[in-house]
This record gives C-alpha cells, structure tokens and sequence, in this order.
C-alpha cells in the first residue's frame, strides 16, 4: 500500500470548543459485519443484531473526553490508534453501579458526540474496554459523588466519522 500525502490544510477559523456533550454505548459483538460500511473516513452503512441498540448516556460540562494517540513501533512497522473514551456519571448509586459492572465485562463501542455537534465512531473494530474506573461519595461536598471511567482499545483507524441519520436507526 503507497501512503501518499494527498493534501495540505489552511489555518481554520476559531471556531471550535472542546469536550463532549453526549455519548452512546453498544456492545460490538453485536455490530452486523456484514453490512458495516465505511468510505472516506464515514460510516455509510451501519446495524446491530439480534434486536440490540445503543444507548444514551447524558453526561454533564466539562467532565468527558475521547481521544486517539497514534501508538507502534517504528522498528517493527506496527502502528494502531489507541481509542480512549472517558465519562463521568453522577451519584454513585445501585443502578449505575448494575449497569457499569456489566459494561465491563465486554468489548464496547461508543458513539460520541462532542460540543461542536460532530458525531465520531470508537471501537468498531476491536472494541473499548473498560480499563480504569473510580466510583465513590467523594471527600466534602465539592467532590464527585459517583463514577469516572476510561475505555481503551487499539484500532487500525482513527475514529469514524458518522451521522445522526444513521445514529438514528441504532438507538
């Protein structure tokens, strides 16, 4: 496979803002391989099995991010994309507790969301998995009462893109 460069980019406008306004989960064992469909970076064609669905999660300001770092060994001419997604949840309760303790037990995927309104893809390759998470009552009564957790995986790509039309028939 040639790499080429095929482009150069200008300045953009500032016209950005960071962090994440909302996530979904779904289990990627789930993801119709068949008919999953990516071209230029985008999902064009995507569904679940077996009745499965993504589901929302509504996370508050300034507590979420989703990141992809460039990972390998140049010697050995590997290379992948370590995708992380991270989220806080409120109240450390019994409900939330149930859900998280099955949540780490498989590989998921996330759609994210973030706060300039763009929709990315994580994990469907390989899958995030649960690799660090905190919960609790916090110290005093400025502290985080409930959840923080970070998933992980490495994929060959970078995130997908995807659109809410599509996001549409998976929730």
């Amino acid at each position: 496979m040639a790499c080429l460069i095929g482009n150069g980019f200008t300045l953009d406008c500032r016209k950005s803002i960071g962090g994440v306004d909302e996530i979904w989960v779904g289990e990627l064992e789930a993801l119709n391989t068949s008919t999953f469909a990516v071209s230029g970076g985008a999902v064009t064609v995507m569904a679940m099995t077996g009745g499965k669905k993504f589901y929302n999660y509504k996370l508050r300001k300034h507590t979420s991010e989703a990141k992809a770092d460039n990972g390998g060994d140049v010697a050995n001419g590997a290379g992948f994309i370590t995708q992380s997604v991270q989220f806080q949840l409120d109240t450390f309760d019994v409900a939330k507790r149930n859900e998280l303790r099955i949540l780490a037990q498989k590989p998921l995927m996330f759609i994210v969301k973030d706060n300039n309104g763009l929709y990315s893809l994580y994990g469907s390759g390989r899958g995030l998995d649960l690799t660090t998470g905190t919960g609790g009552t916090g110290k005093d009564a400025n502290s985080l009462n409930g959840f923080n957790l970070t998933f992980t995986g490495e994929e060959l790509e970078y995130p997908y893109g995807i659109s809410a039309g599509i996001i549409a028939t998976l929730v």
